[in-house]
């Protein structure tokens, strides 16, 4: 008789066990899927806050420049060196000396002295590469978030 409570109890025990480990495993993969949850959701919102619009690209011929304004039309800042130009579908890198991005000084709205381009304010984009004469080119700035806009030009 008394083996048999003993026997119960050693099953009890061991029951409460596993059930202590099931309910851990449970709550650490329940927060896992929060951590990852709550990772989608604000890149979710950080993608539907960028927005930007080119608003201007022109070429000189002679000097071969390109060069890109753009606005920052939508709620989220972005650091400069974030920002990604591609002429006809080639990175152009901004460590080069060819490449020059800034913000237009009159634009600015907050972070004056800082490389961020925040709401409202303008890029000027200055890329010197030749491009072929006669043909449509594709120019495309693109920024964290999945950001992007495209313009052709004919030079």
């Amino acid at each position: 008789m008394a083996s048999n409570v003993v026997t119960h109890l050693i099953l009890f025990i061991a029951v409460l066990g596993i059930a202590t480990g099931v309910v851990v495993s449970f709550k650490s993969f329940s927060d896992d899927a929060q951590t990852s949850m709550d990772a989608r959701s604000k890149a979710f919102q950080d993608k539907l806050k960028t927005s930007f619009t080119i608003e201007v690209v022109h070429h000189d011929d002679e000097k071969n420049i390109t060069r890109i304004y753009a606005r920052n039309t939508g709620e989220k800042s972005h650091r400069i060196e974030d920002i990604g130009v591609y002429i006809n579908s080639v990175r152009i890198p901004q460590r080069e000396e060819n490449m020059t991005i800034k913000i237009l000084e009159d634009t600015i709205k907050a972070n004056e002295g800082e490389d961020i381009w925040d709401k409202g304010e303008k890029i000027y984009v200055n890329v010197q590469k030749p491009l072929e004469e006669g043909a449509v080119h594709k120019i495309l700035l693109t920024t964290p978030h999945e950001g992007r806009e495209t313009k052709e030009i004919s030079v």
